[in-house]
C-alpha cells in the first residue's frame, strides 16, 4: 500500500481542473511523467543500493569464508598448542618436582657440610693439640736421648778407662800371693 497522499500530490504537482470535471490531460500527463521520472530515479537509486549491498554482501561472504578458514586453521593450531601446553605443564611440574628434590638434597648437603666443618674444626684443634704434644714429646725424647747418649759416652769412657787400666796392671791372680796360676 502506497504511503503517498494522492490529493496532496495532485495539489503539489500543479494540475489544473478541467472545465467539465476532472483534470487537464496535459497536466495529468506531465504529472505522470514527473511521477514516472521520480519513480525511475528512485528505482535506479534502489537498484544501485541493491547492487552495492550485493557487492558488499559478496565481499562480506568472501571475508566470512576467509575468516572461517582462518578460524579452522586457528582451531587446529589451538589444539596443537593445547597439546604443547599440556606437555609444557607436565614438564614444568616435573621440573618443579626435581627442583624441590634438588633443594632438599642441597639442604641435606648443606647440613652435612656444616657438620663436617664442625668435625673438621674439632679435628684441627685435636691435630694442633696432638702436634704440640708430639713436639713436646719429641723435645723430651731428644733431651732424654742426649742424656742417654751422654750416659752411654760416660759408660763407654769409663769402660775404656777400665780396660786401659787393666792393660797397664798385671792380672789380679798374679798379683795375689799364695795362689798359683793354673794352666788350662
Amino acid at each position: 500500500m502506497a504511503t503517498i497522499d494522492i490529493n496532496q500530490y495532485i495539489e503539489q504537482s500543479g494540475m489544473r481542473k478541467a472545465r467539465f470535471g476532472g483534470y487537464e490531460p496535459d497536466d495529468v500527463r506531465q504529472a505522470m511523467l514527473d511521477l514516472c521520472s521520480d519513480y525511475e530515479q528512485r528505482l535506479n537509486t534502489a537498484a544501485q543500493q541493491v547492487r552495492g549491498a550485493q557487492q558488499e554482501a559478496e565481499a562480506l561472504r568472501r571475508r566470512c569464508q576467509t575468516l572461517i578458514g582462518q578460524n579452522q586453521n586457528l582451531a587446529t593450531q589451538n589444539a596443537s598448542l593445547a597439546g604443547k601446553a599440556d606437555r609444557i605443564a607436565r614438564m614444568q611440574s616435573d621440573m618443579e618436582t626435581r627442583y624441590s628434590k634438588v633443594q632438599e638434597r642441597n639442604h641435606s648437603l648443606t647440613d652435612q657440610v656444616a657438620m663436617l666443618r664442625l668435625k673438621n674444626t674439632d679435628l684441627e684443634l685435636k691435630n694442633k693439640e696432638l702436634t704440640e704434644r708430639a713436639e713436646n714429646a719429641d723435645a723430651a725424647l731428644r733431651i732424654k736421648g742426649r742424656e742417654h747418649d751422654q750416659a752411654k759416652q760416660q759408660v763407654l769412657a769409663e769402660r775404656d778407662s777400665v780396660v786401659a787400666g787393666r792393660r797397664k796392671k798385671p792380672p789380679a791372680s798374679a798379683a795375689r800371693p799364695g795362689r798359683k796360676p793354673t794352666n788350662c
